[in-house]
């Protein structure tokens, strides 16, 4: 059967009338506070805390052990050079990586073995291996979007990113990452991955519409509280 390697634990100082819409997002994950509510259509915050950090616990399955640390939330840094007369910037962003990134939903009417499932408070989701291995390269993805080929796609609720990525028998596939940024504090950043997957039969929805942005812009004016035009 496939479990948790551990239990979910959630750290906080706030009332729990909020913490079981975290767990519905963050269910078998080690979890702290969050300096802004975070809304969106699978979890909502509803007290402004301090911090938010996700540590993912293992998932075991047919006597395989899935680490997901490389999920766990962190900090990356970019260092935006001087050009014209704009300065040089670094900024720091706190990355969060939500289940959706190494889970699915279940088809329609489908019937799946029940060690597949990852307990979720309000929706049922399924491991899915596909997903696990690609999220092995979000951290780098996500590092390197500065100097992307592609440029992130803003929609206006939020933003997505198209990658190709290389499988390792020579196919080359799309890989979709959609995001959220979003500033807690002075001089410091949020990044929500909400979800990351591949755009083929079994996800054959239209992408939302939307106006290529530089990762620079998305940064920039999230911090200064410049809105980013669609």
């Amino acid at each position: 059967m496939g479990r948790w390697a551990g239990a979910f634990s959630l750290r906080t100082n706030v009332q729990p009338s909020w913490a079981t819409d975290i767990a519905s997002q963050t269910a078998g994950a080690v979890v702290s506070s969050s300096p802004y509510p975070l809304r969106d259509k699978h979890a909502t915050v509803k007290a402004t805390v301090k911090s938010l950090v996700v540590k993912w616990l293992a998932f075991n399955l047919a006597g395989n052990t899935y680490d997901l640390s490389h999920l766990h939330t962190r900090t990356f840094k970019y260092e935006r050079p001087a050009e014209n007369a704009n300065p040089a910037e670094v900024y720091s962003v706190d990355t969060l990586f939500t289940s959706h990134c190494f889970t699915r939903k279940p088809k329609p009417d489908e019937v799946y073995d029940s060690s597949l499932v990852y307990p979720h408070d309000d929706e049922k989701r399924l491991f899915d291996i596909r997903r696990y291995e690609l999220s092995k390269r979000l951290p780098e993805i996500i590092q390197s979007l500065p100097e992307a080929k592609r440029k992130p796609i803003h929609t206006g609720r939020g933003k997505y990113f198209t990658v190709e990525i290389v499988t390792a028998d020579g196919t080359t596939i799309d890989y979709e990452l959609f995001f959220k940024v979003r500033k807690v504090s002075k001089g410091r950043l949020e990044m929500i991955v909400e979800t990351a997957f591949v755009r083929d039969i079994e996800h054959n929805s239209v992408r939302p519409a939307g106006r290529a942005v530089r990762f620079w812009i998305i940064l920039h004016n999230t911090l200064n509280n410049k809105k980013i035009s669609t």
